[in-house]
């Protein structure tokens, strides 16, 4: 079993979801029609596993399971499943996965099930997510917002100018056994 995806959502209360719905344009039946009509184009072609799990609404969910089992599938459609059918907001939701490909994956369908919808959702991998919140709110801890990540190639130049700088004889300390 490999965890490759969590999704986590920040609900409205459903009171106000119910309240909403409370307008003075409210008609229960054109609800109820518009409402199946959505689930059901939500729903379409889910296994009974991958349907319960779409149609999940209490809090987060992790999904654990195998590499092909369709947790990408029931991730983008419980995302749709939330913003189409309950009218939860796109900037409520949180999809975060670990690689990319995945996280563009995600987006690519998020964006076919929600049309223009998609575009307040966070679709991003864990790293990217981190990113984004220490640019944004890191200030509060201390972390400038103009941080720089380093990648390996980029901590070899620096240990290099470092060990240059400091006279440090690089056959006497490899620069690989340093980092």
């Amino acid at each position: 079993m490999f965890v490759r995806s969590f999704l986590c959502i920040s609900l409205e209360p459903f009171s106000r979801l119910k309240h909403a719905n409370q307008a003075s344009n409210y008609h229960p039946a054109a609800c109820y029609n518009r409402f199946i009509v959505q689930t059901s184009q939500i729903l379409e072609g889910l296994n009974p596993a991958q349907r319960e799990a779409t149609e999940a609404i209490e809090g987060p969910m992790l999904i654990v399971a195998g590499p092909g089992s369709g947790k990408t599938r029931v991730i983008t459609h419980r995302i749709a499943y939330l913003v189409r059918v309950l009218g939860i907001s796109p900037y409520r939701i949180a999809a975060v996965t670990f690689t990319n490909k995945a996280a563009r994956e995600m987006r690519l369908r998020l964006e076919r099930l929600l049309g223009s919808r998609a575009e307040g959702l966070t679709c991003s991998t864990f790293h990217s997510l981190g990113v984004s919140i220490l640019r944004r709110d890191g200030h509060h801890i201390g972390v400038d917002r103009s941080f720089v990540i380093y990648d390996d190639d980029d901590t070899m130049t620096l240990l290099k100018r470092a060990m240059e700088e400091g006279q440090i004889d690089p056959k006497r300390y490899p620069l690989r056994a340093v980092s």
